[in-house]
């Protein structure tokens, strides 16, 4: 059936925006784990 074949579009729709968002809030995570790494190395090495 036709219906069928739109509702599965949208839900990959769907679930391509919600792995857009997921990829972007693991980024910003790992961008904060880096930042925080750095910081330690910085703390940690003698100037």
């Amino acid at each position: 059936p036709a219906d069928t074949g739109v509702t599965l579009a949208e839900k990959l729709g769907l679930q391509t925006e919600d792995l857009a968002e997921t990829l972007e809030s693991l980024r910003a995570l790992s961008n904060e784990d880096l930042s925080q790494a750095e910081a330690l190395i910085h703390l940690q090495t003698p100037e």
